[in-house]
Formats: C-alpha cells, sequence, structure tokens
C-alpha cells in the first residue's frame, strides 16, 4: 500500500468514489425528522448535485418522526423499499440519542439496540445484492449534539445532567457511529463534525444557528447537512458558489433557503471539515476494511 498507516491503523488511498461519466447515483435515506425536515435532505442533495454538474440522482426516503433504526428495520415498507433497487447508497440515521449512554427509557434507543439494527440492515442489503447481483452499501449519518441549554426526553437539561456539554455527547455520537462504521466496512458521513466545528467557529459569524428548536436542523442546519452528503457521495472537493435558495421541496412541502453569508460561511467548514475524496482503509488486526465505492456505467 503506498499510503503510510499512521498509529491509529488509517490509510489515506485512491478516490472514494469516480462520478465523472457515471449514471446518476440512487440514494435511499432511511432515518427521522432529522432527515425529512424542510422536504427533506435528500431533495436538498439532488438539487445541490444537479447544480454541480452530475447527473440528477434518483432519492428516496423512508422516515417517520421519532424513529430509531430498530422501528425502522420492523417496518415492511422500509425493508421493502431497501429491497427494490441497487442503491448505491443507503444512508442510515438512528434516533438522536441512540448512539449514546442516554435512552431515555425506551429499549430502542440504546447502543446496542442502533449496533444490532445497524448490523441487520447490513445483512439485509447484503442478501439483495448477493440475490441480484447487486451491491449496495451503507452510509451512516453521524447526528450532531443537541443546543445547550435544551431538555432530553425525560425533561432534565441535556447539560450538565446527562452529558458534561455538547462535545461530551457529540463524543459519544461520534465513538458509536464509527464503531459500527468500521464494523461493517462502511463510511460515515461525518454530519456532527460539521456541525461542532460551526459552532466551535462562532466567533467568526455570531448570528449563526444551526437549530430550529431543542435538537432538529433550521434551513441552514438542513443546507450544511446536504453539503456534507454532497461531498461523501460525489466527491465535491469545493463546495463554493454553490445554489443557496430554494432547494428541494419538490412534491413536498417547504424548501430550503438560506442567505449567501450563511451559505459562504458553511460551505468554507464543510470543506475544511469533510475529508478530501479518499478511499479509508482500516486496519484490524491482520484484516483490513477499506470504503470504496464502485462506479456505475
Amino acid at each position: 500500500m503506498a499510503a503510510l498507516c499512521a498509529a491509529a491503523f488509517i490509510c489515506l488511498t485512491g478516490p472514494l468514489a469516480d462520478t465523472a461519466g457515471a449514471a446518476p447515483l440512487e440514494l435511499l435515506f432511511v432515518g427521522n425528522s432529522y432527515t425529512h425536515r424542510l422536504g427533506g435532505v435528500p431533495y436538498v442533495v439532488r438539487d445541490l448535485a444537479v447544480a454541480a454538474g452530475f447527473e440528477e440522482p434518483y432519492v428516496a426516503m423512508r422516515t417517520t418522526g421519532g424513529a430509531s433504526l430498530t422501528d425502522n428495520f420492523a417496518s415492511s415498507y422500509v425493508l421493502s423499499t431497501v429491497d427494490e433497487r441497487n442503491w448505491d447508497w443507503v444512508v442510515l440515521q438512528d434516533y438522536p440519542t441512540g448512539p449514546t449512554h442516554y435512552d431515555g427509557g425506551y429499549p430502542d434507543n440504546t447502543i446496542t439496540a442502533f449496533m444490532d439494527a445497524s448490523r441487520d440492515f447490513d445483512t439485509r442489503i447484503d442478501n439483495s445484492n448477493t440475490a441480484h447481483g447487486w451491491s449496495s452499501q451503507i452510509m451512516f449519518f453521524e447526528t450532531w449534539a443537541h443546543e445547550p441549554g435544551t431538555n432530553l426526553d425525560n425533561g432534565l437539561p441535556a447539560y450538565p445532567v446527562e452529558f458534561a456539554d455538547p462535545a461530551a455527547m457529540m463524543a459519544e455520537l461520534r465513538t458509536n457511529y464509527n464503531a459500527i462504521g468500521a464494523e461493517l466496512g462502511m463510511p460515515v458521513a461525518p454530519v456532527g463534525d460539521v456541525w461542532e466545528e460551526a459552532y466551535n467557529s462562532i466567533a467568526s459569524f455570531p448570528s449563526l444557528d444551526l437549530y430550529a428548536d431543542d435538537s432538529h436542523p433550521n434551513a441552514l442546519g438542513i443546507y450544511l447537512t446536504s453539503l456534507v452528503f454532497l461531498k461523501m457521495m460525489y466527491n465535491v472537493p469545493d463546495t463554493t458558489g454553490l445554489p443557496y435558495q430554494n432547494l428541494g421541496g419538490k412534491n413536498y412541502e417547504g424548501y430550503v433557503s438560506v442567505t449567501a453569508a450563511q451559505a459562504a460561511f458553511v460551505q468554507g467548514i464543510a470543506d475544511a471539515v469533510v475529508p478530501e475524496p479518499t478511499s479509508v482503509v482500516i486496519l484490524l488486526g491482520l484484516g483490513a476494511v477499506s470504503f470504496g465505492r464502485r462506479r456505475r456505467t
């Protein structure tokens, strides 16, 4: 391997995906209101991809407010959609606190449940791939920490009662999304990390706000989230100049619009935090896990 592996056993090699001249991507997003707010992240990703010069992707969204991955795996509607075509990416997003120690008293909102449901989806997709000669893959949607000063489902303050601060909550989300991604050999879209960096940079943009309430994204949050997926799925190294008005919303209520200043700021954050288009190989013992991508023709 040409790249020299660091002590963390992460090696960076060739491109994650070669989309030049490829057929339109087929994208399925499975999650909850973090995914479907304001018409849905998938449709903003679609519009940004077209604006970036790619063929319009086929996108679908299977979401229910408050759903965990366990809930979605129990849905025949979700599973039939997973099985219906050769998806380039099946994006999986869990309940906001599922991949943390806080379960709110719900057995489906635990780290164990999150890991098990992720494995169940992986097995289901593998079975469909085997049956049809497909090559669908999972991409995990790493979510973000709750906004400071808000409460969790139990009515208690998120900070410092359940978590010391947003950084502590984000650390748990990052650890557990990355753990299942490494186990299954599937990439993690670092949405939460990008949100965290945005707030760490708030002194440069004091009016920045990504939240509609205690945890849900507003239009700017949806826009920033969609930029992360655009970069992960399409290898877009520089999002400068992409549109920021009247995105998404096709056959869904609402559009996503932000100001030129907001767009420029979060584009810079996304470009700085999301890794350059690479194939990440994580060495585990004597084996290796490669986050490579196939190319549709």
